[in-house]
């Protein structure tokens, strides 16, 4: 009994002398970190008949985070604690591809999913890798974009669905210059996609044109044939159809 009163005694005045100290534990400030540069410059003429929407780009579930990673071999990645993106990678991306593309000039408008404006082209966009590379001597921001350019002349079909891949050398070993490295990567992006873009659209119209004015348009073979399949299928369908209409009467 005496022994329990004492520890008892002894563990009030712990706990109370304990109080008696200001115990400052150490904290660590939390930083964060916006992608930032200037659009890139297209000398193109304004297609100002054209609507340009951009989808919400997604991101690969093993970089959805706002921490930013790095990866010290090729099957480790790791988080800094107090190194943050200010908001997901992939909202980032959209909105600087967005301002990119209002900056250029070339397109009447150009939109997001919750416009009621009705599109001529839509860009659809995940965000495959973003992340650090450390090397022995230097650290490489890598960007990894995968897009999908859609047309909705005549239906919705895709023009075409690439990779975008950029590696930059960042100028100093700290999270300040990959992130400065990382923007210049997003630039080039932005700008192979606009490029892209413009290429297809106008390959696309000059199609229209041509089969507008009587002209004929040379089909790869491939495409050929898998047209010439749809139209026999189409044919069958509708013999079929007939046949069982004359018996039903």
């Amino acid at each position: 009994m005496k022994r329990a009163v004492l520890t008892t005694v002894v563990l009030a005045v712990t706990l109370s002398a304990g109080g008696c100290f200001n115990i400052q534990r150490e904290h660590k400030e939390v930083f964060y970190y916006q992608l930032e540069y200037d659009p890139p410059r297209l000398d193109v003429s304004p297609h100002k008949d054209v609507v340009v929407r951009v989808s919400n780009f997604n991101v690969a579930p093993s970089y959805q985070s706002q921490k930013i990673l790095y990866s010290t071999s090729t099957l480790k990645r790791k988080m800094y604690d107090y190194h943050l993106w200010v908001v997901n990678p992939g909202d980032m991306l959209t909105d600087l591809i967005m301002r990119d593309l209002i900056s250029s000039g070339v397109y009447q408008a150009v939109v997001d999913m919750r416009s009621s404006v009705n599109p001529n082209y839509e860009l659809e966009g995940i965000v495959e890798r973003i992340y650090e590379k450390d090397h022995e001597d230097t650290w490489n921001s890598v960007l990894y974009l995968r897009c999908v350019f859609f047309s909705y002349h005549g239906g919705k079909h895709v023009l075409f669905q690439k990779e975008y891949q950029e590696a930059v050398p960042a100028a100093t070993r700290d999270p300040n210059a990959v992130v400065a490295a990382m923007s210049e990567a997003a630039r080039r992006v932005s700008r192979r996609v606009q490029v892209d873009a413009l290429r297809r659209r106008h390959r696309l119209r000059n199609l229209q044109s041509r089969a507008a004015a009587g002209i004929a348009v040379v089909l790869p073979r491939r495409r050929l044939r898998l047209l010439r399949q749809d139209l026999r299928s189409a044919f069958s369908r509708g013999r079929t159809r007939g046949s069982c209409a004359t018996r039903a009467r």
